[in-house]
């Protein structure tokens, strides 16, 4: 399963593409980009786009992996 489709399955295709400049949630552009990126920098990205700042991953990410190595 490529990432685009895993994106369309989960719901937020639209919102990583348009991250990325897309011209609209349609814009089949930027796939070859999408397809080519990682699960995290796809989140990055979703976080960037959702909350304004990709970040967020990275914190998040890296709290529970600190807990988790405890």
């Amino acid at each position: 399963m490529t990432n685009v489709e895993k994106l369309k399955q989960i719901g937020i295709l639209e919102s990583i593409r348009m991250r990325l400049g897309a011209a609209n949630g349609d814009d089949e552009s930027r796939d070859g980009r999408i397809n080519g990126m990682t699960n995290h920098q796809l989140v990055k990205e979703w976080c960037g786009w959702e909350l304004g700042d990709g970040t967020w991953w990275t914190t998040m990410k890296s709290y529970f992996d600190q807990l988790e190595s405890k």
